[in-house]
């Protein structure tokens, strides 16, 4: 679970660990899933703390940023040293905003920096993380990927326009995942 430290993400991470053992086996190795919670700081979010407290080794928390390559790379091999395989990988990181990024309302507000950074989290990120877990995925196993998107990511469906990069990296992550 990607993105683990906030909204969606967080909340998942919470209702997979609510579930009962005996729910949803197609998804779970084994009796009970280990839920591994990945974030640029997992570690310190209080919410993911008291959960694990909870939950003990069902969740593992790993501090990731995943535009980071070397970063990806050490989720893998942590990630695959506790477990064989996975059943479901759900990203839920993304980013319209920051402290120094609002979403653009007009052509004349593009930067390519902007452009950058929300496209290499929100479309690259979720390729390279399927390429770093497809060892784990593969098998004769039932898995999952999947990749949190957003409406205005459909070309189709764009009657407003603005959020440049944003509309512009989901509609990139649909495809690179599509394909």
């Amino acid at each position: 679970m990607t993105g683990a430290s906030s909204g969606i993400g967080l909340a998942a991470v919470r209702l997979l660990l609510q579930a009962p053992s005996g729910t949803a086996d197609e998804w779970r190795p084994s009796g009970s899933a280990v839920v591994h919670a990945v974030a640029r700081r997992a570690s310190q979010c209080q919410a993911l703390i008291q959960m694990q407290a909870e939950h003990g080794q069902r969740l593992r928390l790993h501090d990731t940023d995943l535009t980071d390559d070397d970063a990806l790379r050490t989720l893998g091999d942590r990630v695959g040293r506790n477990c064989s395989q996975l059943r479901l990988v759900f990203n839920a990181a993304g980013m319209l905003h920051s402290d120094q990024l609002q979403p653009e309302k007009s052509i004349t507000q593009i930067r390519r920096q902007q452009l950058a950074e929300v496209f290499e989290l929100n479309a690259f990120a979720p390729i390279l993380l399927a390429q770093t877990l497809l060892p784990l995925l593969r098998g004769c196993h039932r898995c999952c990927f999947a990749s949190l998107s957003a409406r205005v990511g459909s070309i189709g469906d764009n009657r407003l326009g603005g959020w440049y990069a944003y509309r512009a990296s989901k509609a990139a992550q649909n495809q690179l995942l599509r394909t």
